[in-house]
């Protein structure tokens, strides 16, 4: 391998470089080099990082991932405008097949002279200008390869939710062991007080102990409660892009959540905790992939992407963190099918993926992602609740004359901590 300095012509045949001016090029060209590889030589090994950005000025490399696939990057091509394998760490191990020369430069200094762009200059970055198309498949697999080998944390579900479920499934247990987990964390307790004397639950007297709410609800109640009040805590990241993304997450679970609750109401055999619980989780497997995408932080700059990797992997990453969280396989369904919208449940009743998509539906109402929603009436959920189904119009019925009430219900689930003072 040689090495020379790349030329400015050279700098400028590639995105984003091409957006830099005259004086920031010859900056550029003086902390970049040409590297000259062999035929068969490893330009860059699977796994590396190395902060350096590879353009592909000659010569023809092949790509080979993790799994095995392979592809071919001539210069002078689309594929190669931008960048070679830039995601860190590399998705690929890039060989020459033929004899190649590279400019290579730290992505630092790229970043550095791009954020200097005169504000008022009209520069448009756009997908192309920065990545070359295979980042999501790249993502995704790797996603999915570290899922398989256990190198992905996922969430763990809260301690004092998974406390309380085993204790509820001692036949043994009573009213008193349920509110002492309970009060192990003072801001569940809060939260469980404020639902029980709220007006969903038409208390006709204050109750002020926990033992005392718990007995009001009822075990299962309690145990929905407590798993809805705790999931809001796995919506967060220290990241501010990905905690935006996050924040919308949540909100608008905790919609779908609200009107699940209303609509479970008046199906026969629904329980409407559980059916605002399955509001709630419905988006879950959203979470983890979102933690994932942050170790990319210069591809969390093209927001779509970002969303088309969820879409892409919310549903089966949600179905095995329920599973590993050990919830009922009704909800682990929900995680699975809650938007796929020509879902139909085997037999005359609903079950509560019908109440998830159904409640989905109604939350994108005037949102731009109704306009990709099939026609209502080819929605099957719809036809299998109430008492012999329910048009949009009757839905939309129901939860106009419910309105009170989900305004209630999304009051309960904003409920701030509340700070506990002294020890």
């Amino acid at each position: 391998m040689s090495t020379s300095s790349p030329s400015i012509a050279q700098l400028r045949q590639f995105r984003p470089l091409d957006k830099l001016s005259e004086k920031q090029l010859v900056l550029l060209a003086a902390h970049s080099e040409l590297r000259n590889y062999g035929v068969e030589s490893v330009v860059l090994e699977l796994a590396s990082e190395d902060k350096m950005a590879y353009f592909l000025v000659d010569g023809e490399v092949e790509l080979e991932s993790f799994d095995g696939r392979i592809k071919q990057i001539s210069a002078n091509t689309e594929s190669a405008a931008t960048a070679i394998a830039l995601l860190q760490p590399r998705k690929y191990t890039v060989r020459a097949k033929k004899t190649c020369r590279f400019i290579v430069v730290q992505q630092q200094i790229i970043d550095a002279l791009l954020a200097e762009l005169p504000k008022d200059k009209t520069v448009e970055f756009s997908v192309r200008d920065v990545h070359s198309g295979h980042e999501i498949e790249d993502i995704e697999a790797s996603f999915l390869a570290d899922l398989t080998t256990n190198n992905i944390e996922l969430p763990s579900f809260p301690d004092v939710a998974m406390r309380i479920r085993h204790l509820l499934d001692d036949p043994n247990v009573t009213a008193r062991d349920v509110a002492d987990a309970i009060t192990s964390d003072p801001a569940i307790t809060v939260k469980i007080l404020k639902t029980c004397n709220s007006a969903v639950y038409h208390s006709s007297e204050e109750i002020t102990s926990c033992q005392d709410a718990v007995v009001r609800l009822g075990f299962e109640t309690t145990r929905q409660l407590v798993n809805i009040f705790v999931l809001k805590e796995l919506f967060q990241s220290k990241n501010h892009f990905l905690q935006e993304k996050m924040s919308e997450l949540w909100s608008h679970s905790r919609e779908v959540a609200t009107i699940a609750y209303v609509l479970a109401e008046i199906t026969p055999g629904m329980n409407p905790e559980l059916a605002m619980l399955a509001g709630l989780i419905q988006d879950i497997g959203t979470v983890p992939v979102l933690e994932y995408i942050e170790r990319y932080p210069q591809f969390m700059k093209v927001e779509h992407k970002v969303d088309e990797i969820v879409k892409t992997l919310r549903a089966r990453i949600g179905a095995r963190l329920l599973k590993e969280w050990g919830f009922q396989q009704e909800l682990v369904n929900v995680a699975e099918h809650s938007e796929d919208w020509s879902y139909a449940s085997e037999g005359a009743s609903a079950d509560y993926v019908d109440i998830a998509v159904a409640a989905q539906v109604h939350a994108l109402i005037g949102k731009r992602e109704h306009k990709r929603l099939p026609p209502f009436d080819q929605i099957p959920a719809f036809k299998k609740l109430g008492d012999d189904g329910l048009t949009p119009e009757q839905s939309q019925k129901v939860l106009l004359e419910s309105h009170q009430k989900i305004a209630e219900l999304k009051a309960l689930l904003t409920m701030k901590d509340i700070p506990i003072v002294g020890g």
